[in-house]
């Protein structure tokens, strides 16, 4: 399977991809037990889920209540970020960092930082908080 995988991300795949060997893609997703992102013309289309975190009787398909539900959302928000933000994101830590410390140490351009960090706390990944920036998730 010739997928993409950003550090701290899902393991993404294009359609074509998953078209010409759906059965490695699954099979990758299943034994990983990590969730997949399927993208569409450049775009997340499709997150495939491991079925240990559902629960499946008779046709019906339910999330889990013991599940961790938010660790999906949190793929798909991830997984929709662009470029620029995605090294913003990964250049984020759970403590506060200045706008100045994320820019050296994503090397990013700091006049297109706040945009990102904007979409970033939009989306809520980061917050703001005294001293900086910091991931929320």
């Amino acid at each position: 399977m010739a997928s993409s995988v950003r550090p701290g991300g899902p393991p993404i795949v294009t359609m074509r991809e998953l078209s010409r060997s759906t059965a490695s893609v699954i099979e990758a997703a299943r034994s990983e037990r990590r969730p997949t992102v399927v993208t569409l013309r450049g775009r997340p289309a499709v997150l495939l889920l491991p079925l240990d975190r559902w629960r499946v009787d008779l046709g019906s398909v339910a999330p889990d209540p013991a599940a961790e539900t938010a660790a999906a959302e949190r793929v798909l928000k991830i997984a929709a970020l662009s470029d620029l933000e995605r090294r913003v994101f990964d250049a984020l830590e759970d403590r506060p960092l200045a706008p100045d410390r994320i820019a050296r140490k994503g090397e990013i351009d700091q006049a297109r930082l706040p945009v990102a960090l904007a979409r970033l706390e939009i989306a809520g990944l980061a917050a703001k908080s005294t001293g900086g920036f910091r991931r929320t998730i």
